[in-house]
């Protein structure tokens, strides 16, 4: 289920950015920002979703501290233009989701059982 969260919010970021570039008037355009810098902000970030989406888990620890600081970078990112209006609503929605699903990508469960033993009743997921 997460992946296809992710790989759909890849798409609507690649759609909202190819909708500004290309200045199309369609009907959500109107709750999204046009400008160059929100154009590379959505690119980026769906670099940064389809790189969780491709590295495989587990990841290092390295590796999920800069997701995780990549991951505030786009919440705080989303809330400060939010609040000084510079974000559309569309924009701001995506952002924040992205930010959750780097997050979640971040903070994943380092979950480790050797092959020959079982988890008892309480613990069984």
């Amino acid at each position: 289920m997460k992946k296809a969260l992710t790989l759909s919010t890849i798409c609507a970021l690649l759609l909202m950015a190819s909708v500004a570039a290309f200045n199309v008037e369609v009907g959500f355009s109107l709750f999204m920002s046009t400008d160059i810098d929100h154009i590379i902000a959505r690119i980026v970030i769906a670099c940064a979703l389809a790189a969780t989406l491709i590295a495989t888990r587990p990841r290092s620890q390295n590796a999920r501290l800069v997701l995780a600081g990549f991951a505030l970078l786009i919440i705080a990112f989303s809330i400060t233009q939010t609040i000084n209006y510079q974000l559309g609503l569309l924009d701001s929605v995506a952002y924040f989701l992205a930010g959750l699903l780097v997050s979640m990508e971040a903070f994943e469960a380092e979950f480790e059982a050797s092959a020959g033993s079982t988890l008892t009743k309480t613990h069984r997921v």
